[in-house]
């Protein structure tokens, strides 16, 4: 597939995503997805309804501004909902008091200020695209699976910001697909050999961007729902936005083939203890009623270590 645009976010994330999903980032730090889900990335990751943002540099290589990976397209829809640009400019008072996003907020605080702090960072989502009918194949010679782990490792300074990192796509087996370093403001994707700038750090979004994309869609009148579930033997309170379209949005599950979606909806399972974003979600509802999950993006690891393992700091050594 040559349909190229976001890096986890995270689209993973997510994570998604996400790096700014840290999923993140759409395939994970897949560019043009159904939303993300993390920065990761959860990139995941890691990364909503919305077209996921991309940067070439000047040899005109498309990669994630999220984590410095290729991406590659595989659900996305015919127009864009709402972006990030759009969400980080609206002024907070212009958003609506609702007690489900209040409750949001405050878990997610409780979560991010546990990991968010000076050191390292460590994150692995696991991102699935259940509509994919198999795996992607980028201009590039990189084939990217409708399932793969998006892992992040972010040095984090005083201030809270990313002063350098690592992102890595792996196969479920573990196999290396994809790697980038992140330094002084560019991408340095290893495996094409192509570097990116960026305009600033990746954001240290563990949510996938979920509270931003949860406030914007409750402005525009999206339906709110919290209700609680159980997920791999975990209690979990799944958080729920859900949007309904006069004009059926044409949603591409592949290069050949799209169906008429009426309504979307995003879901975000959350642990009560701690506030850990666990699962994110994205599901379209067609005009003949069925239910379609086009993303899931699944945090598998998240931790604070002094330093990171040989191998992370060997790929940090190769950038200067």
């Amino acid at each position: 597939m040559r349909n190229f645009a976001k890096i986890l976010i995270v689209s993973l994330l997510l994570l998604l995503a996400a790096g700014e999903w840290l999923y993140r980032s759409g395939y994970g730090a897949r560019a043009g997805n159904a939303p993300p889900v993390t920065e990761p990335q959860l990139s995941v990751a890691a990364a909503a309804p919305v077209q996921k943002q991309s940067a070439s540099n000047q040899q005109g290589v498309a990669l994630e501004s999220a984590s410095g990976l290729v991406a590659a397209s595989m659900t996305t829809q015919s127009a864009a909902i709402s972006s990030p640009s759009s969400i980080q400019n609206r002024l907070p008072e212009n958003i609506p008091a609702n007690p489900i996003i209040d409750e949001f907020r405050t878990l997610y605080t409780q979560f991010a200020s546990q990991y968010i702090q000076p050191g390292w960072l460590h994150t692995v989502y696991q991102e699935e695209h259940p509509a994919a009918e198999g795996p992607a194949d980028t201009e590039y010679g990189i084939s990217i699976p409708p399932t793969f782990l998006f892992e992040t490792w972010y040095q984090i300074n005083a201030s809270n910001q990313v002063v350098e990192g690592v992102s890595l796509m792996r196969d479920l087996s573990g196999q290396l697909i994809q790697v980038s370093v992140y330094r002084n403001k560019v991408w340095h994707n290893l495996t094409i050999n192509e570097n990116m700038t960026v305009d600033r750090p990746p954001s240290l979004r563990l949510d996938g961007r979920f509270l931003l994309h949860l406030e914007d869609a409750y402005s525009r009148g999206a339906q709110l729902s919290k209700t609680g579930v159980l997920v791999e033997n975990q209690n979990l309170i799944r958080f729920t936005y859900r949007e309904v379209y006069d004009t059926p949005l044409v949603v591409r599950i592949t290069d050949a083939s799209s169906i008429p979606a009426q309504e979307t909806s995003r879901s975000a399972y959350v642990d009560p203890t701690d506030g850990r974003v666990v699962v994110l979600e994205t599901m379209f509802k067609t005009i003949s009623g069925q239910e379609l999950v086009t993303l899931r993006t699944i945090l598998r690891t998240i931790e604070n270590v002094s330093a990171p393992p040989a191998e992370i700091l060997e790929y940090l050594g190769q950038v200067k």
